[in-house]
This record gives structure tokens, C-alpha cells and sequence, in this order.
């Protein structure tokens, strides 16, 4: 994120993290009407058969639910992304050492995340839209997988940095 100006930076990361509280929030409210299996079920089925039955399940109030949580789950791709990114930097902080060559990584990670994301929602777009579950529901979960592992591995970077940092004082 280095092109984002040192004095913007603080402000670009709270509207960022605003942003990506206030759509992770909705999401979980839309989500609790895709029971029994919620969005993160269809974006792990991998298979057009498992698709399909979370998608009788859902019915079509589901659909839809599921349909609109995909369209702001574009922005919050972006949001978590750059919330992210910033943080993984923020963390590593200057140097050249192991923890700001990890955390410069995984900055970008968190940026291949957030594209990676954006491939899945393509294609449960096209799950939930066209019904074309053959080859979506395999591509959305080859792109959910490392989306997931890569987010994890930065949240627990900054997590750990943020301990550090906390029992430093």
C-alpha cells in the first residue's frame, strides 16, 4: 500500500476498516437466512451435485438473499483487501528482517485473496444466476481455498503483531 500517501494513510485505513466491518456485518445478517449451509456452504461445494442441493435448500428467498450478499461481497473483497494489506504493513513495519519480509508478503497475499475472491463470486454468480453449476461450483471453491488460507495467515499476523506490540508496553 505504498502508494497510498504517509498522511492519508491512517485515514484510508479507518474508512477501509469501516467499511469492511459495516458489509462484514450485513453479510452475517443475510447469511442467517441461508441456513442450513449460509454462503461460505455454497462457495465450499465444489461439486455441481452438492451445489445444487444448497440451492434447493435455499429456495428462491435464499437465492436472492444469497444473490445481493454476492454484490456487496465485490466491495467488501476490496474493503477486507486493502484493510488487510494496510495492516500486514503496519505491522512488518521498516527493515529488512523476517517479520517485514512476512508481512510484506502477505500484504500482497491479502491482495491475491482479494482477487481470488472476486473470481468466486464470478462464478456464484453463475451458480445462483444461470444455474451453470458445472464448472462454477469447482471454480468457486479452487479460488475460496487459498482465499481463505491467505486471509487467515494475514489476520493471524496481525493478530500476533498486535500482541507483540501490546505486551511490549
Amino acid at each position: 500500500m505504498a502508494w497510498v500517501p504517509p498522511y492519508l494513510r491512517a485515514p484510508v485505513f479507518g474508512v477501509l476498516s469501516a467499511v469492511t466491518v459495516l458489509l462484514l456485518g450485513v453479510q452475517v445478517f443475510l447469511d442467517r437466512s441461508l441456513q442450513p449451509y449460509g454462503i461460505v456452504g455454497l462457495e465450499l461445494a465444489g461439486t455441481a451435485e452438492r451445489a445444487g442441493l444448497i440451492l434447493v435448500a435455499w429456495g428462491d428467498a435464499g437465492r436472492v438473499a444469497a444473490a445481493f450478499g454476492l454484490g456487496l461481497d465485490m466491495a467488501f473483497a476490496v474493503a477486507y483487501a486493502g484493510t488487510l494489506a494496510m495492516a500486514c504493513e503496519a505491522v512488518a513495519g521498516t527493515g529488512s528482517g523476517l517479520r517485514r519480509r512476512l508481512g510484506r508478503g502477505l500484504a500482497w497475499g491479502v491482495v491475491a485473496a482479494g482477487l481470488l475472491d472476486l473470481v468466486e463470486n464470478v462464478a456464484l454468480a453463475r451458480v445462483l444466476l444461470a444455474g451453470d453449476l458445472v464448472p462454477w461450483a469447482r471454480i468457486a471453491a479452487v479460488a475460496a481455498v487459498p482465499k481463505f488460507l491467505l486471509v487467515g495467515a494475514a489476520l493471524a499476523f496481525v493478530l500476533a503483531g498486535v500482541v507483540a506490540a501490546a505486551l511490549r508496553r
